[in-house]
């Protein structure tokens, strides 16, 4: 059972922040700094970081989260699917772009990648309206849960980037000791190989980025608090 959302403004206090406390948004580390006041680097507000999180609010992030998800796997097969087109114009002497393959590939594989991106940052921008529709009356979590929606995003987003960058650097790691990369040749390695070091170092650098960039964090965030 959700509670009411307490119109006193659960957080706002002025008391000086905890030692360890940094901001949302720019990582400022906040220790000493008045709860009720704003960062002093970024000017957010530091009490949005210690309210209670809400219902709508918990959805809106869990749905994108799962559409930042949904976007890398699709962004993951399109960076393939480029890929393998550029390395098999390199191993082949006939001219790629004007065969039937490419435009199989660019009908069946990078078009089709290509939609469902566009599809989800649509939805991105629409989930705070289906949030409404799936919670009409807000509350909250529970007064013990204090936390910020960037926060929340955050570790979700940490966890995604942790998920691809194992999955990135495993693959990496093993590739030399397959029997495809120790019979290598340069047709093959042009052929298959390029397109296979692309993929998966992409898929370490995407990882990276999630896990390590605040920043980047921050810009998916941009605007959760107010939704």
């Amino acid at each position: 059972m959700t509670e009411s959302i307490p119109s006193g403004g659960p957080g706002e206090t002025n008391e000086p922040a905890s030692v360890g406390l940094d901001c949302d948004v720019c990582g400022y580390d906040l220790t000493g700094s008045r709860i009720s006041g704003d960062c002093p680097e970024c000017g957010a507000e530091i009490n949005q970081g210690l309210a209670p999180i809400g219902v709508r609010t918990s959805v809106i992030v869990l749905i994108r989260l799962l559409i930042v998800f949904a976007c890398l796997m699709q962004l993951v097969g399109l960076v393939s699917s480029v890929a393998q087109l550029v390395a098999a114009s390199l191993g082949m002497t006939v001219n790629i772009w004007d065969s039937a393959q490419f435009r199989s590939v660019i009908g069946s594989r990078i078009i089709p990648k290509v939609f469902f991106l566009l599809m989800w940052v649509v939805i991105w921008f629409l989930v705070p309206w289906i949030a409404r529709k799936i919670v009409p009356e807000d509350g909250v979590l529970g007064r013990t849960v204090r936390l910020s929606p960037i926060s929340l995003l955050s570790a979700g987003i940490i966890l995604i980037g942790v998920t691809y960058t194992v999955s990135g650097l495993s693959q990496l790691i093993r590739l030399p000791f397959t029997s495809f990369w120790q019979e290598m040749s340069w047709d093959r390695f042009a052929e298959q190989g390029l397109s296979q070091l692309v993929t998966y170092g992409f898929t370490l650098a995407i990882g990276l980025i999630m896990v390590f960039s605040k920043s980047f964090r921050s810009w998916l965030g941009t605007g959760l608090s107010r939704s």
